[in-house]
């Protein structure tokens, strides 16, 4: 092997490692400590003006709660939603998850059945919503029961990189 073409395999061999390397280091996003997640309710506040539920309340993990609040430099990244309610025999309900910040924009829709015991609901997984610090995270059930309604939503902060 000519030394011109030693050069230039070692050279590609080495661009290919680095390659692999600088993506094999880029890491699954997730929590980094169990406090990093996010369980929400609502404290019955709505978002104005389109009168959706504001899920503004953290459950901590002693079952205490408090007023939450996407702290600035982080990111909440939403993983999932579930709700129950009461609703007509036998029909189907939606929730809507909608992010109101500057502009309003519906970011999931969860369906789930209502039984012949006149409730129901739905566990739905959520990937790809990042909501920023100042926006609001508001849900809605199709349904005039919405004093029954129970929606949780969950995530995890993380850096804002």
């Amino acid at each position: 092997m000519k030394r011109s073409e030693l050069i230039l395999r070692t050279g590609l061999a080495l661009a290919l490692c680095c390659l692999v390397s600088s993506s094999a280091h880029a890491g699954v996003l997730g929590p980094r400590k169990p406090s990093d997640l996010v369980t929400l309710i609502t404290n019955g506040s709505t978002c104005s003006p389109i009168s959706f539920l504001r899920m503004d309340t953290q459950i901590h993990a002693d079952g205490t709660s408090s007023p939450f609040s996407i702290p600035a430099g982080e990111v909440l990244v939403l993983t999932g939603v579930d709700w129950d309610e009461g609703g007509a025999s036998g029909g189907v309900d939606n929730l809507v998850l909608a992010l109101l910040g500057a502009d309003y924009s519906v970011a999931a829709i969860s369906t789930g059945p209502i039984g012949a015991n006149g409730y129901g609901g739905a566990s739905t997984p959520l990937s790809g919503i990042v909501v920023k610090p100042g926006t609001s995270i508001c849900v809605t059930l199709n349904s005039p029961n919405t004093f029954n309604s129970y929606p949780v939503v969950h995530g995890f902060l993380t850096a804002d990189k």
